[in-house]
């Protein structure tokens, strides 16, 4: 059985990515295409792929068209390319929260779903793509099958999951991502307003990390004066954020949160 050929859609952090890693497989990455020049030529230069940078120069000879752009843009960029594109191709769209919804009815109703790799992406950072899930949805087998021959020749772990599970999903995927590199940025703006070098605290953020990836639940794992109801550690730490007025609402909300959490589970 031969394997899909593949038209990419976009040329940000994923696409790019996608690009490099579906090229030096055996798969068929026929071009990429984006709407504007911006981001082709690195794509070019680092993969050799072919390029079009308006989406009505799209390839129209493909298997599958993965579409890796932005949430909102989604069901435009798969409008513009709809009619542009064989009826009987598939059509996928990256995206971790966006339901797959969101390609129904184009061209006159393709098939389509979702094909969403799970891991934050830079085009400066390498990735072992090998080792990041890629979950597949829709409504048609014969989509997963083939989606699922795309996405086992770059990756180790192939999931299929509910449209809405993949929804779900996402929301503790901000949390552990988003959300805790967020708290690094606080973490690194107090310390350079401090005078401090943030290299101090690296040691304890791989311990942390560490910890999770050995298999330990992270409620078993958690320290510090929140936890503990340290009333005295936590004045002097509110004590010294008053030169943070941006900073200390978060201190006390987290504060709150993990307080309240083990006094109720406790």
């Amino acid at each position: 059985m031969s394997l899909p050929s593949v038209v990419i859609v976009g040329a940000g952090n994923l696409a790019y990515h996608l690009a490099l890693n579906i090229k030096q497989s055996k798969l068929s990455l026929l071009q990429v295409c984006n709407r504007s020049r911006r981001g082709l030529s690195k794509i070019k230069r680092d993969t050799g792929a072919a390029t079009a940078s308006a989406l009505s120069k799209i390839d129209g000879s493909a298997d599958a068209y993965i579409i890796a752009v932005s949430d909102n843009a989604i069901r435009e960029t798969a409008i513009a390319i709809g009619d542009l594109i064989p009826r009987d191709a598939i059509i996928a769209h990256t995206s971790g929260s966006q339901s797959i919804d969101a390609l129904k009815d184009i061209n006159g109703g393709m098939k389509y779903g979702s094909f969403y790799p799970l891991q934050s992406f830079k085009k400066d950072r390498k990735v072992d793509f090998e080792s990041i899930p890629i979950f597949l949805s829709s409504y048609d087998k014969s989509v997963i099958k083939k989606l699922r021959q795309v996405a086992q020749e770059i990756s180790n772990q192939v999931v299929i999951i509910p449209d809405e599970d993949r929804s779900k999903l996402h929301i503790p995927a901000v949390y552990v991502n988003n959300f805790v590199n967020h708290l690094y940025t606080v973490a690194q703006e107090y310390c350079s307003s401090e005078g401090l070098k943030m290299s101090y605290l690296h040691p304890l953020m791989v311990e942390t990390l560490d910890r999770i990836l050995d298999g330990k639940k992270p409620q078993d794992m958690q320290t510090g004066p929140a936890v503990r109801g340290d009333g005295s550690t936590i004045k002097n730490h509110r004590k010294l954020l008053k030169d943070h007025p941006d900073q200390l609402p978060l201190y006390n909300y987290l504060t709150k949160v993990i307080n309240k959490y083990y006094d109720e589970n406790n």
